[in-house]
């Protein structure tokens, strides 16, 4: 051989029908690269003996350069420009008869999300003609990046409420807000962070919403009522509120009742349940005009209170509070500002707009991503379709950073356009063209109209759009299901109303993760007593020789200390001590305190002369023990086998690093040829036993 390594026999080299590489290769995979250990088998194939560690690199070696080819093509292939840019799936099967479900769902939307628009940009505290601007671009680029049908871009209550938050009634910063915001997603979408929102519960979201709504509403309560000089935050808001109810306009506050009554009631006009002749071609016309006009209520009330204030400033009556003039045009395409000019003697360099900013640079991108993934998740489940979360991520990141060329202020999803978008009849993404066709429109050439739009109908159409966002009836299904969850949603809901939203849902996060980690801090530990060769489930409270601990689920860093503390004071009572037996069949990883917290309990108990086996250890956790090199310890293949090898006093001090004992053979075996019997291999995860001959037993030498 001269010190060569023998040549492997390609030809016969067991492969793992799976993934299709040899199972020498893959052991080594699956512990990461151990170069002190192989897995090979006695009977099976005599040609993995022969191989050496250096054939194995090499073999693994061209896989890895096989797998980073592969990686290559399938990055830059047409499948995956498809996925990056899904109007190329949809736009070359487009119909022609698609095209009229597509235009009446856009223009239906439309008119939804002019009047929409502006009152928005109320609650974001900005000009009426930045609700406009921040209402077209999304809607354009969602066509191209979108992966639902039925979703609409655009300003939201949400977003707005966040926007007036963070970017202080500064035009400018607004926009630069929505470009950082933008930037953010986009980042998370290109590297698949959409992760990241898994760890928001479900009550934290439904908190966070419902306080949203009921500021939003109180905020327009004085719009309503034509009161003056209120502050924004919700407290002082409120409080301020009732103390002017004196002031109240009453024209105003008559107006946004009536608009609020018709909103109300022209939305319930598509319960009705209509009787007769179903062919009746008279039926069919009222049941369309019925549709029309539930669908496009809040353009029908702006357009109303529209015309009855511009009747009445014809003849000289001004009685309600006007929007008032608005800056017409198509705004120009141009980058944002990062060097704000607040007024004539003052500039906002672009750290002091981030300083600003604040925490909001986090808290909007990941509430927009929120509304948007949920909304097209939940229409994906109701019409049978299914949406990518961080494609998704990226159009919405787009959506924000191109928006901010053309002045727009922070986007997202709605759900109320996206609901009218699906019940009008939408068949693809391209509806969402004359959405934004019929909003440029609007900006070109219905701006000077604008003006009579009165501030009490805006309010009225504001709060009966927030009004279904309050949601109190979770608290009712979370005490029935699961009580601990009310704490993350009332930690969210309070800390949002009266400290400010990006306290209440970092608050609210925070307490989720607190909740889901508890878990693994305090393990719920359980012991198996023996008495008379029988075992009885009981609190960690032993009264006999031998304790068996079942740990419920991993071990990891936060429960090491807990674990310790629990076995050492009940194994050791007094004089006398007792065996410990550690089920490990839950057990699939530790990490490295875990594996030292073991270590130094084993050391503990051995100096009271305490016997410690683990059971049912999982081969990834049994490797780990070996590297970890704690002399002595016992590895037994069943909680049966450690409690026989209890009885039979066969329990001795050794200097090998790992030992594992079983049933076949009592012996104590050396780290240097560990034999693991097919029954622990069975809780190993891709470890298919069919593959293991019935004659052959797994080895792993040591090189």
């Amino acid at each position: 051989m001269n010190g060569e390594a023998p040549e492997v026999d390609r030809n016969h080299l067991d492969l793992n029908p799976k993934a299709g590489i040899p199972l020498c290769i893959e052991a080594e995979v699956n512990t990461k690269k151990e170069k002190s250990l192989i897995i090979e088998y006695k009977d099976k194939c005599q040609s993995c003996m022969a191989a050496t560690a250096k054939a194995c690199q090499e073999i693994h070696h061209g896989c890895q350069q096989i797998d980073f080819r592969r990686h290559f093509r399938k990055t830059f292939s047409v499948e995956t420009v498809k996925n990056r840019l899904p109007i190329l799936k949809w736009l070359p099967k487009y119909r022609l008869r698609q095209l009229q479900g597509d235009l009446i769902a856009g223009i239906t939307v439309g008119l939804t999300i002019i009047p929409q628009s502006l009152a928005y940009a109320k609650i974001a505290e900005l000009p009426p003609q930045y609700g406009l601007y921040t209402a077209f671009m999304g809607c354009f680029i969602y066509v191209l990046l979108g992966t639902s049908r039925d979703v609409n871009f655009g300003p939201t209550a949400v977003m707005s409420l966040l926007t007036a938050e963070f970017a202080h009634s500064i035009p400018a910063l607004a926009t630069f807000l929505a470009f950082v915001c933008g930037v953010i997603q986009v980042a998370m979408g290109v590297f698949s962070l959409g992760i990241l929102l898994d760890y928001i519960s479900h009550p934290v979201i439904n908190s966070f919403t419902t306080a949203a709504a009921i500021t939003i509403a109180c905020s327009q309560v004085k719009k309503w009522l034509g009161l003056r000089q209120i502050p924004r935050e919700f407290v002082k808001q409120f409080y301020l509120t009732l103390m002017k109810l004196p002031e109240t306009k009453v024209f105003d506050c008559v107006l946004g009742l009536v608009c609020m009554i018709l909103l109300y009631s022209m939305k319930r006009m598509k319960e009705v349940k209509w009787r007769g002749d179903s062919d009746s071609v008279c039926k069919a016309v009222c049941k369309k005009l019925v549709w029309v006009m539930s669908t496009a209520r809040n353009a029908i009330v702006v357009i109303f209170s529209s015309g009855l204030s511009a009747i009445l400033l014809y003849h000289d009556i001004r009685p309600f509070s006007l929007t008032g003039n608005i800056v017409s045009g198509v705004p120009p395409f141009q980058p944002p500002e990062f060097t704000i000019r607040v007024d004539e003697n003052a500039t906002m360099s672009t750290s002091e707009c981030f300083a600003n900013i604040g925490i909001g640079i986090a808290i909007i991108p990941l509430v927009g991503v929120i509304e948007s993934v949920a909304i097209g998740k939940a229409f994906g489940r109701k019409n049978g379709y299914s949406i990518d979360g961080n494609q998704e991520l990226l159009a919405n990141g787009f959506a924000n950073v191109l928006g901010s060329f053309v002045s727009a202020y922070p986007v997202s999803a709605s759900f109320s356009r996206s609901a009218v978008m699906a019940q009008s009849g939408v068949q693809t993404p391209l509806a969402n063209i004359f959405t934004g066709t019929l909003v440029l429109l609007a900006l070109a050439f219905l701006t000077p109209l604008f003006y009579y739009i009165p501030d009490a109908a805006l309010a009225a159409v504001i709060i009966m759009a927030v009004v279904d966002m309050i949601d109190f009836s979770m608290i009712r299904h979370l005490w029935a299901i699961n009580k601990v969850d009310l704490f993350p949603w009332f930690a969210t809901f309070f800390i949002s109303l009266f400290a400010g939203f990006e306290f209440g849902i970092l608050i609210g996060v925070a307490t989720s993760l607190l909740l889901l980690l508890y878990p693994w801090a305090r393990p719920a530990i359980k012991a198996r007593l023996i008495v008379d060769s029988k075992a009885e489930t009981t609190e960690l409270m032993p009264n006999e020789n031998i304790i068996i601990v079942s740990i419920p689920m991993g071990l990891m860093f936060p429960g090491v200390e807990y674990l310790q503390e629990k076995v050492e004071a009940k194994a050791i009572t007094g004089t006398s001590s007792r065996t410990v037996i550690m089920d490990f069949t839950h057990v699939f990883q530790m990490d490295y305190t875990a594996v030292v917290g073991l270590k130094e309990m084993y050391s503990f108990l051995q100096k009271k002369q305490t016997p410690l086996i683990l059971a049912n250890v999982q081969l990834p956790v049994f490797v780990q023990l070996q590297k970890a090199k704690i002399k002595g310890l016992c590895c037994a293949a069943s909680v049966s086998d450690a409690i026989q090898m209890v009885a039979d006093g066969e329990i001795t001090a050794q200097d090998d690093l790992v030992k594992v004992i079983t049933k076949d053979d009592s012996r104590i075996s050396s780290a240097n040829d560990v034999t693991v019997t097919h029954r622990s291999l069975s809780h190993v995860p891709d470890c298919d036993p069919e593959l293991i001959p019935n004659s052959s037993s797994m080895h792993l030498a040591k090189l």
